[in-house]
């Protein structure tokens, strides 16, 4: 959690120090959430209004129903693939 809040702290500064408005949020694998750490997560998430986009990685399902758009990158014998759900 406190590699998460250091994430988001990060970008902030970097925006403000360039007076640039930060427009899209990238969030690379937050491993060793418990269900509580998930919920957390998703609560700070959708709190974040200063970020048009916010792009999470992650191969946790637990975050699949927390959010309105996900796309998913799905692996077969043909090679990789997006699919959409909303």
């Amino acid at each position: 959690r406190l590699a998460f809040a250091l994430r988001i702290a990060l970008a902030r500064l970097i925006a403000s120090r360039r007076s640039a408005h930060a427009g899209v949020l990238v969030l690379d694998a937050l491993p060793f959430l418990d269900a509580s750490g998930i919920a957390s997560v998703c609560a700070v998430l959708r709190g974040l209004t200063e970020f048009r986009s916010i792009l999470l990685v992650s191969h946790d399902d637990r975050f699949v129903d927390a959010f309105d758009n996900v796309v998913t990158v799905v692996r077969d014998e043909q090679g990789s693939r997006l699919e959409t759900a909303a």
